[in-house]
């Protein structure tokens, strides 16, 4: 059988721009490619829950950025879509003028922060106008997420969308929970897969993480088979049990 013979673009078809290969994924990373500015607004509209706002509407609008939703009048609606949907569509976009910082993040189309990761800065801000790298460390963000998301902050936050007509209301915060050790688990545990076994201590207050380092407190092996974790406790001095007498201990 012949194969056939793929050639993989190279150039962005919307803005000419160099695409970047990510194993097996094509990226444009041209902040200002129309296509992609496109569908960013597309993907806020979504998450902000606009009924209405979909694709086509969209191009009919001719909105390219976040802020083209806002500054859009009743009249250019109308002529648009019609006064029937229109009327809604501009009560929809009212209604996601009042939202919480988590949705709004992660309806901004920012590298590596969806909601779940806005969530953890509740507790320290409601605003993005009060983010900095002091609050995304203290919020637990990770170095690659911290990036991310000061990145947006300075390029496109700060002079553009701070100037939003929205209302940011306080969301749910997650108190973090307070746990009494920390521990790795390595091999298999009879009864348990790694997620079931996680899920169990983390209800007994117990945190799992997939490193051994001097800041756990134990080494979870129910099969001693000398593992580069095993070897790596033993370096740092530290306490290698099985599940039973894990909770004999504690």
């Amino acid at each position: 059988m012949k194969k056939e013979i793929v050639n993989i673009p190279e150039i962005c078809p919307s803005c000419s721009s160099t695409l970047e290969r990510v194993k097996d994924q094509l990226f444009c990373r041209n902040s200002s490619c129309g296509d992609m500015q496109v569908k960013k607004v597309e993907s806020y509209a979504k998450k902000m829950k606009i009924k209405g706002l979909g694709i086509k509407t969209i191009e009919k609008l001719g909105l390219v950025s976040i802020n083209d939703i806002y500054d859009l009048t009743l009249d250019q609606v109308e002529d648009a879509i019609g006064e029937k949907l229109a009327s809604k569509l501009m009560a929809e976009i009212e209604k996601s003028k009042s939202t919480s910082l988590d949705v709004f993040l992660s309806a901004c189309s920012i590298y590596l922060i969806g909601q779940t990761i806005a969530k953890k800065l509740l507790p320290y801000i409601s605003n993005p106008c009060d983010l900095s790298e002091e609050i995304c460390i203290k919020a637990g963000l990770g170095e690659k997420a911290r990036a991310s998301l000061m990145q947006w902050f300075g390029n496109e936050f700060v002079g553009n969308l701070e100037y939003l007509p929205i209302q940011f209301i306080k969301g749910e915060v997650e108190v973090p929970k307070e746990y009494k050790y920390t521990v790795c688990i390595t091999g298999k545990t009879p009864g348990y897969t790694k997620s079931s076994l996680a899920k169990e201590l983390e209800n007994k207050l117990i945190k799992t993480v997939n490193t051994v380092n001097k800041n756990i407190d134990y080494l979870i092996c129910n099969d001693r088979k000398n593992s580069s974790k095993e070897q790596k406790a033993e370096q740092l001095g530290l306490p290698i049990v099985s599940l039973e007498e894990l909770f004999t201990l504690i």
